[in-house]
């Protein structure tokens, strides 16, 4: 097709949305508030993926070492914690260092902790990091078994629910992002077939005078692209200068909470409300017509 043909199409496709002004009014509207839905859910799965993320990079194993651990003996099980499958890395934590956070724990009182310097009754230690989550049971096990260890703690209850809350947001999240992508196809797609309807006449006319398909097809299914990629930008860029003031507003507030920065996550929602736009407005144009080429 010569690109003087593509131009006309076009042409046709951006003055017929000037002469439906109320139609395309409301296509793009019901665009852009479905995948401005969609954005939001988006960007709060994320922000819950970041939240997992950080719960679950806090959970570690101490392991408690005996006090006839001599520096042969440390260096020993240094070597061999190196070698356990799962371990992401580990800190050795002196009697000294313990005491030392334990009176920071204390604060204002660190007073009460006057003379047990001289005694110290703080066992040394190792932090333990594990690469997943799911390895801590075993991990934790093996380190138990290593001569000088006395006790390993990781608290395993508290643990597994946290793994188990995790999980289920990650589920959860994953669910609602696909339900709402189905029920935003599904309007979205209604609200081009309403419009194609409304101009049943004129492609009824069209066909009559010798049109063919691809001559009325296309400058529609360019005016169904147009129609989601204005509503799926426009979708985007809300989303995005909404999320900037609530991340603000929320980081001054309430640092404590971990939040996925904005330049993080703002460039993909906008890529993905334009795509998901330019796609429903083709797959929508296409199905929607389809009856009224049947002439």
């Amino acid at each position: 097709m010569r690109s003087s043909t593509w131009a006309y199409m076009a042409g046709e496709a951006l003055a017929s949305l000037r002469r439906n002004r109320f139609m395309t009014i409301a296509s793009i509207t019901t665009v852009m508030l479905c995948l401005l839905v969609l954005g939001a859910v988006y960007t709060f799965t994320c922000n819950v993926a970041k939240l997992a993320e950080v719960a679950e990079a806090q959970v570690e194993i101490r392991a408690y070492l005996s006090p006839k651990v001599d520096e042969k003996a440390l260096r020993a099980i240094q070597e061999q914690l190196k070698q356990i499958p799962g371990i992401q890395s580990f800190e050795y934590i002196s009697k000294e260092k313990a005491l030392e956070r334990m009176k920071q724990q204390f604060g204002d009182k660190e007073g009460l902790l006057d003379g047990i310097d001289k005694i110290n009754p703080l066992p040394a230690s190792f932090e333990i990091k594990v690469a997943e989550p799911s390895m801590l049971s075993g991990v934790a096990e093996t380190v138990k078994a290593l001569s000088g260890i006395d006790e390993v703690d990781y608290q395993k209850e508290l643990v597994d629910k946290l793994l188990l809350v995790t999980r289920t947001m990650r589920f959860g999240s994953v669910l609602v992002v696909v339900g709402l992508g189905v029920v935003t196809i599904f309007l979205i797609a209604n609200t081009i077939r309403l419009t194609v309807y409304a101009r049943r006449k004129e492609i009824a006319i069209m066909k009559l005078v010798g049109a063919t398909d691809s001559l009325v097809r296309i400058p529609l299914v360019l005016e169904g692209v147009l129609l989601g990629v204005v509503g799926g930008i426009a979708a985007g860029l809300i989303n995005n200068v909404v999320y900037a003031y609530v991340f603000k507003t929320v980081s001054s507030s309430m640092p404590f909470i971990p939040l996925v920065l904005p330049q993080a996550v703002n460039g993909k929602v906008l890529a993905i409300t334009a795509g998901a736009g330019i796609v429903i407005g083709m797959v929508g144009s296409v199905v929607s017509m389809r009856r009224f080429l049947r002439i």
